[in-house]
C-alpha cells in the first residue's frame, strides 16, 4: 500500500488522509504496482497536487483521443465526398463508376476522362512530375466539363467541394479529340 511518511516518522494510509476520489487514485495505482509504490511526501499538499497534475494528464489523453476520433470520422466523410465526386464524374463521362474506388485504374481512368493518354498513368509514379501531371489533369477535366482555370484550382485544392459539384451538378462531359502532342 501506498504511504505517507511524515515528519514524526509516524505512517499513516493515505486513503484516510486524502479525499476520496484521491485516495481511489492512490489506491488503484496501488495496486497496479502490487503494492511496490511508495509515495513519500513531508506534508499531504504535495500528494495532492501530484494527484491534481496527474488527473490533468489523464484528462488530456482523454480529450486528445477524443479529438482523434473526431478527426478521424470527419477524414472519412472527406474521403467519402471525394470518391462520390469522383465516382459520378466518371459515370457522366461514360466510364465505370467503380473505378474511383480501384486503386492505380481510377487515375488511368482520369487521363481518360481527361483526353490524355493512358500512359500518362506511368508519369504519376515519377517524384514531383506526378504534381505537374495531376494539375495538367485536373484542368483538362474542367475544361472537359466546361469549367475555367478557377474551378480546376479549386478541384485541386479542395477536391472534396469541387470533385461533388462536378460530378452532381449540372455540368455536361464534351468529349473532345485528344489535344496535340507538343515535342
Amino acid at each position: 500500500h501506498c504511504v505517507l511518511r511524515h515528519r514524526s516518522n509516524r505512517r499513516q494510509r493515505l486513503g484516510r488522509q486524502l479525499p476520496d476520489d484521491q485516495g481511489a487514485i492512490l489506491q488503484t495505482f496501488s495496486k497496479c504496482f502490487h503494492g511496490k509504490l511508495r509515495v513519500l511526501a513531508d506534508r499531504p499538499q504535495g500528494i495532492r497536487r501530484k494527484l491534481s497534475h496527474l488527473r490533468i494528464l489523464v484528462a488530456q489523453r482523454s480529450g486528445q483521443a477524443a479529438g482523434g476520433f473526431v478527426a478521424a470520422v470527419v477524414e472519412l466523410g472527406l474521403v467519402i465526398l471525394v470518391i462520390a465526386g469522383f465516382w459520378k464524374t466518371f459515370s457522366k463521362a461514360g466510364y465505370p463508376g467503380w473505378a474511383a474506388i480501384i486503386p492505380i485504374y481510377n487515375i488511368y481512368v482520369m487521363c481518360k476522362v481527361a483526353g490524355r493518354p493512358g500512359w500518362w498513368l506511368l508519369l504519376m509514379l515519377i517524384p514531383l512530375v506526378n504534381v505537374i501531371i495531376a494539375i495538367i489533369l485536373n484542368v483538362d477535366i474542367a475544361k472537359h466539363f466546361g469549367k475555367g482555370i478557377g474551378f480546376a484550382i479549386g478541384m485541386i485544392l479542395l477536391p472534396f467541394i469541387f470533385w461533388p459539384i462536378l460530378g452532381f451538378g449540372g455540368a455536361q462531359y464534351q468529349n473532345a479529340a485528344p489535344p496535340p502532342m507538343s515535342v
